[in-house]
């Protein structure tokens, strides 16, 4: 029997769309509000091509297959230019049980009207795994 090979990487060496499919493959099997929080970063889009957000990203190559997490603790962002990315990036925290001084409403005030409908499928998708 020949043993697994892994291999870790960095996130800059992935290109967006790489770098998605490994995000959704290591959120795979997480609990739903880690995957639901890695899922609307994938969805928005605009973090995985930002410095400060692919620092927080750990990718490994276990034989074939690319698979990256967030670690969602490294980020630690205190603003940033576009307020709705921001907010996007709060709201995925949150969902990932990061302790913040923002509650849920500040963080929907605000959106616009794609960001709100992201965000409110990430809540529905726990909702739907977690309520009977």
């Amino acid at each position: 029997m020949m043993a697994a090979t892994f291999e870790a990487l960095s996130a800059y060496d992935l290109g967006t769309e790489d770098l998605k499919a490994a995000l959704l493959a290591g959120a795979d099997g997480a609990h739903v509000a880690a995957r639901a929080a890695t899922q609307l970063i994938v969805e928005h889009g605009t973090w995985l091509e930002e410095d400060e957000f692919l620092f927080a990203i750990r990718v490994l190559r276990v034989g074939e297959d690319v698979v990256a997490a967030v670690d969602w603790g490294r980020i630690d962002l205190d603003d940033w230019h576009d307020q709705g990315a921001y907010q996007i990036l709060l709201m995925a925290l949150l969902l990932a049980g990061v302790q913040l001084s923002w509650d849920l409403e500040d963080i929907f005030r605000d959106l616009d009207d794609h960001e709100t409908l992201l965000a409110c499928r990430a809540w529905a998708r726990v909702c739907a795994e977690i309520l009977p």
